[in-house]
């Protein structure tokens, strides 16, 4: 199930701590990543889907290695930056896929495909829809210390 009547973007999966399911575990479909765990009950969890507007994810576009932060838009897209600031690498039709910076998510996992390059970025549009997806693999971090960070940073937050 998944929430496309406001601008957060979550999608609850019927997995949960019985089944190994973890807080900040990514998510991922057949066709790219979904998002990540951020609660987990008995029986379900919910995911952060990488449209809301709260999703943050280190990635590189395909075609020249560059580096880039893919950032939810809140409506169903993500916007794309280059860490570079003053160049525009984007074309319609580029490919961004995960970086494994950051140790959350592994590297190489298709993300998006942008569709309209902007002055600073670009607009791009997710691979996995969750409204289609019949399963999900559900996979532990990159890096294992990068979920202990993460637990430390949301107990420390106001």
């Amino acid at each position: 199930g998944s929430s496309f009547n406001s601008v957060r973007r979550f999608a609850i999966l019927s997995a949960g701590a019985q089944d190994g399911i973890r807080e900040g575990m990514p998510v991922r479909s057949q066709t790219g990543l979904v998002g990540r765990i951020i609660d987990v009950g008995a029986l379900a969890s919910r995911v952060l889907l990488v449209s809301d507007r709260t999703s943050i994810v280190p990635a590189r576009l395909l075609r020249t290695d560059i580096p880039v932060i893919v950032q939810g838009r809140g409506d169903g897209t993500v916007e794309v930056r280059p860490l570079e600031v003053g160049r525009n690498p984007f074309r319609p039709g580029d490919l961004v896929i995960t970086s494994g910076t950051g140790g959350l998510y592994p590297p190489l996992v298709p993300l998006a495909r942008v569709i309209k390059p902007k002055d600073d970025g670009a607009i791009a549009l997710p691979l996995a829809d969750p409204s289609t997806t019949s399963f999900a693999i559900v996979e532990p971090a990159f890096e294992p210390a990068a979920i202990a960070a993460e637990k430390e940073r949301a107990a420390t937050a106001p």
